[in-house]
């Protein structure tokens, strides 16, 4: 048989149906996978989910607790009411304990690192009152110009002398910032972060083998049909080889972007806690009678950077647009004399009073 046949297309072939076949299913099978992958990729994001910050915002409209010596009065008011927290731990399955048991595993290899910021007399723990001093074991700060402050779930809070460099005389940025790191604790934010992590890391998993499979029955089905028409085991055999080698290579890509984009960092948050934490922050101000602008103007004052696949914080330009519009000063734009002039929130009113004659505009003006 003259295999060179096999790829006459012209319209009395009896093989060119067969040909169309395969090139018909190989465009499907690649779209199916090609599918996936963005599904799963587009689990990661870049960006901030509004609906969930929507739903914590939400949370705390009730008033504010009055102030109380015992710390753990307010703290008992954010626990209490955030509902994303409880129906993390109303989860009750097995894929969670083992997923917990591997993340505590995770945590205890440094402890002993750790534990050398123990003290025997505590007493950073009244930030969070008498009901949670042992969430908070040590706060503690680092020798580094770098402008920073982060925590580790078991309790250790640190701050950069470069952060601190930053803080007002009253230093209600303290507050802010460690009240920002506890709610990462309290909410058990690294813990559920491991979670959804390797949810997903299981669903790309089964994803990833759904596309292998598909390619192969793709390659079966195909090399089926077209085997029919060949009496030649060497070409049989080649359009077999080259539908596995094809399908396998596309399951590896696969298995590589979702391994990638699913697992970066121990210990992170997402941008929805960053978020989160930033609204704990401002409220426990708040409560305490401090400025929480002082927290907002700290956060406008750091270096400003562009989201990345693995990087948890989102755009310090929207946490601080965020905030300002929480507390009820968004930005605004005047004019002044003919000049256009977009203003900080926290900025605004002492632009009013420097410029008496501005004239407030807005979209559409």
């Amino acid at each position: 048989m003259d295999v060179s046949s096999l790829y006459d297309e012209s319209p009395g072939n009896v093989y060119s149906t067969y040909i169309n076949q395969y090139r018909k299913m190989k465009k499907s099978i690649l779209f199916v996978n090609l599918t996936l992958i963005l599904v799963s990729c587009g689990t990661i994001k870049t960006n901030v989910s509004d609906t969930y910050i929507r739903e914590v915002t939400s949370y705390y409209q009730f008033e504010l607790p009055p102030f109380s010596e015992d710390y753990s009065v307010f703290w008992d008011y954010i626990v209490e009411n955030n509902k994303a927290f409880k129906s993390y731990n109303n989860i009750n399955s097995n894929f969670k304990n083992k997923t917990i048991k591997q993340f505590n595993k995770d945590l205890n290899s440094i402890s002993s690192y750790l534990s050398g910021y123990d003290v025997e007399d505590n007493r950073d723990n009244y930030i969070v009152g008498s009901k949670y001093k042992e969430k908070i074991k040590k706060i503690s700060f680092l020798p580094s110009s770098d402008i920073d402050a982060f925590c580790y779930p078991n309790g250790y809070i640190f701050i950069t002398n470069g952060m601190i460099k930053l803080f007002g005389l009253g230093m209600d940025e303290y507050f802010g910032v460690v009240a920002h790191e506890i709610a990462h604790i309290m909410f058990k934010h690294a813990e559920r972060e491991f979670f959804t992590t390797k949810k997903k890391e299981r669903r790309n998993s089964i994803i990833s083998g759904i596309s292998a499979v598909s390619l192969a029955a793709g390659a079966s089905i195909a090399t089926i049909n077209s085997a029919q028409y060949m009496q030649n085991n060497e070409d049989i055999e080649k359009l077999t080889r080259n539908y596995v080698e094809s399908a396998l290579i596309t399951s590896q890509v696969i298995d590589h972007l979702l391994v990638e984009n699913s697992y970066y960092k121990k210990f992170e948050y997402s941008r929805e806690m960053e978020i989160e934490a930033d609204i704990v922050a401002i409220l426990f101000l708040n409560w305490l009678g401090k400025s929480p602008e002082s927290y907002i103007r700290l956060l406008s004052k750091l270096p400003n950077h562009t989201p990345t696949l693995s990087d948890s914080h989102p755009d310090i330009r929207y946490r601080v647009k965020f905030l300002s519009d929480y507390i009820g000063k968004p930005n605004k734009t005047f004019k002044v004399d003919g000049r256009i002039y977009h203003i900080d929130g926290l900025d605004v009113e002492k632009f009013i009073l420097k410029n008496p004659t501005a004239v407030e505009r807005f979209t559409g003006d």
